[in-house]
């Protein structure tokens, strides 16, 4: 995987979050989410002036023909839509943390971002959950 910024946010839906301004921020996708991915066949997001509600659908990524559902890790208005996600949507894939983002936007309450993990807690929360998916699949070998 790569190498995760140190000045990011988490979210339990695999979102994170990079303030650049007091009140301004970038949203992506991590690379534990786009880990598995072969290919992203398309990414639909909200348009640019909308309001998006912490913990409510972003958008979703049509992605080796399976349909990912993107959660609002924060509250805002949408100031930017990474057009080239849209066109190029293997960005995603290739540089999630960069040039791979999915929105600008201006947060409601920068209080929010305390529900949000920082980079240690979301390797654990992401260790975690593989330990989980693994000790599911040997269940089911075992059935």
């Amino acid at each position: 995987m790569k190498k995760k910024p140190k000045d990011l946010y988490y979210s339990g839906g695999h979102l994170w979050v990079r303030v650049e301004e007091k009140d301004e921020a970038y949203i992506g996708v991590t690379d534990y989410l786009t880990k598995d991915w072969e290919e992203v066949n398309t990414v639909s997001l909200p348009k640019a002036k909308t309001t998006i509600q912490q913990d409510s659908s972003l958008g979703d990524i049509e992605v080796d023909n399976n349909l990912v559902n993107l959660i609002a890790p924060v509250s805002g208005k949408i100031l930017e839509v990474n057009a080239e996600v849209l066109t190029h949507p293997n960005l995603l894939i290739d540089d999630c943390y960069e040039d791979g983002w999915l929105l600008r936007i201006k947060i409601d309450d920068p209080v929010e971002l305390e529900s949000l993990m920082n980079k240690v807690n979301y390797e654990e929360y992401t260790e975690e959950e593989e330990e989980e998916l693994e000790e599911e699949e040997e269940e089911e070998e075992e059935i």
